[in-house]
This record gives C-alpha cells, structure tokens and sequence, in this order.
C-alpha cells in the first residue's frame, strides 16, 4: 500500500509572500495580512476549528479563508481569478495552507506539515501546530482525543456514544443538571 501525500504541492516563502506551487509550474501568490486581520483570523479559526458557532461554521470559514487569501490586498482579482480556475480539492489545500500561513500563529513549518504529510493526517497535524504556537495546544489536543475517540467505535449509536466533551462537561445543551446520589446498600 502506498501512502498518498497531499497532490505535489510545495510552498516556500519569498518577497514576504506565501508562494503555493500546483505541482504544474502554476504559482499561487498569497501576500501577508496585516497583524490586526491575523488576530481576527485567529479567532475565527479557533470558533470554527471548536465548533462554537456552528449555525455561522460555514460562514466564517469562507471568510476565513477569503481574508487569508487576501482578499483585501492588492492583487485580489488576479489571484481569484485563479483560485476560482483550480479544482475544489486545490481550492481547499490552497484556502487551507493561506490560512495556516497567514492566521496569527501560523507559519510556513505548518504549511509545510499540511503538504508534506499523508492524506487525511495533514490539516490536523498543521492545525495543532498553529494551536500550539498560540497557547491553545492542551485544549486542541483534549479536543482531537475526544474525537477520535467518539470515531473509534463506529458502531456506537447516539445513545451508547460518550456523553461528555473534551473538558468532561455533557456535549448536549440540552442535559438535565446531575445530583450525586448515595449508593444504597
């Protein structure tokens, strides 16, 4: 079996910029945001990554990733213009390495964890890179165990699944307070 890495994209920073090659020649220039939107991206990272605004995800993340795209900088059309021209899959590696480079916390070693890691373990390992280079790690990592474990049992059904989220707190909005209750003899 051989293991699949993420469609021979490469990226290297240069000018200040985030250069995301395709893997055909084609250059995807990302510039930088100024700090203020990094900050701003953060936070709408950290809402979207643990899900506290669920009715807005979608929302917020095409925002997030318009922002880390650069939507307000120079060059927007021409760089929209390609980004529009590449598959859904480009789309999403490209959004995902903008963000993971732009967001504040993020960095070119966490773009390249995101290219250079075997599908389907790429965007965790470079999200909770991000997460821990700003303070946020022990809640991420709490976060993905929870997760993965509630995935490791693909039999459970919602009643027999856990019932308590990363923190040990119920996951449901609608649970009843809980009394302790003396066990009786």
């Amino acid at each position: 079996m051989t293991k699949e890495l993420i469609m021979g994209m490469t990226a290297f920073e240069q000018n200040r910029h985030l250069h995301i090659d395709l893997g055909d020649g084609t250059v995807f220039r990302v510039p930088p945001v100024p700090g203020a939107v990094g900050i701003t991206m953060l936070a709408n990272l950290v809402k979207v990554s643990f899900g506290t605004d669920l009715p807005n995800a979608e929302t917020d993340a095409q925002g997030l990733a318009r922002a880390a795209l650069g939507e307000s900088e120079e060059g927007w059309e021409e760089r929209e213009a390609l980004y529009e021209s590449l598959r859904a899959s480009e789309q999403t590696r490209v959004a995902q390495a903008a963000i993971l480079w732009n967001v504040q916390g993020g960095s070119i070693d966490a773009v390249h964890d995101l290219l250079n890691t075997e599908a389907g373990e790429a965007y965790p390992k470079a999200l909770g890179r991000v997460m821990r280079s700003c303070g946020l790690g022990m809640p991420f990592a709490q976060l993905t165990t929870w997760l993965n474990g509630a995935s490791a049992s693909p039999g459970q059904t919602g009643s027999s699944a856990p019932t308590s989220g990363p923190t040990g707190t119920s996951n449901t909005s609608a649970s009843e307070p809980r009394t302790a209750t003396p066990p009786t003899a």
